[in-house]
């Protein structure tokens, strides 16, 4: 019986042994957790620098293009037979 020395063990003894592999697995699930959450902690940064970062700059090419859109308008619409850059 490959059990047998496990029978012939006192309670006590199967108590700790017991509460010990709950410790070990709890260990090891906490470790693992630790890992992961530090993982998700470095990408994130990553994730903020290259996305968040620049949308700032997408703010002010956004607002560059809609002035040069304007201007193109005002430009393409003007009565005036005297191109801008002539005038003085």
């Amino acid at each position: 019986m490959p059990v047998n020395w496990y029978n012939n063990l006192k309670i006590r003894t199967k108590l700790i042994g017991g509460f010990l592999v709950v410790a070990f697995i709890a260990l090891a699930l906490g470790s693992f957790g630790v890992h992961n959450i530090r993982k998700i902690d470095n990408l994130d940064i990553k994730l903020y620098e290259t996305m968040t970062v620049p949308l700032g700059e997408m703010a002010i090419i956004v607002e560059s293009y809609q002035r040069m859109r304007g201007n193109v308008k005002d430009i393409l619409l003007t009565d005036d037979p005297l191109p801008w850059w002539r005038k003085r």
